[in-house]
């Protein structure tokens, strides 16, 4: 996973491997269990795959992909 600002938003982008599925996750501490999605699940392709988080008010975000099912 790799992350980068791009204008008002962090770009967020990972290799997505075909038969798998990929949330993206954010949390407003590293240190927690609390994590909520971001945006819709996203189907593996054997691209890398992009999304885009506005800063809006929250200026510290933590993120992660996880798979599912």
């Amino acid at each position: 996973m790799a992350t980068a600002e791009v204008g008002l938003a962090a770009s967020i982008s990972w290799y997505a491997r075909s038969n798998f599925n990929y949330q993206v996750e954010g949390a407003d501490a590293v240190n927690t269990n609390v994590w909520f999605t971001l945006g819709n699940p996203v189907a593996g392709n054997n691209t890398t795959n992009y999304y885009f988080d506005p800063f809006g008010t929250n200026s510290r975000r933590f993120s992660r992909i996880v798979t599912r099912p």
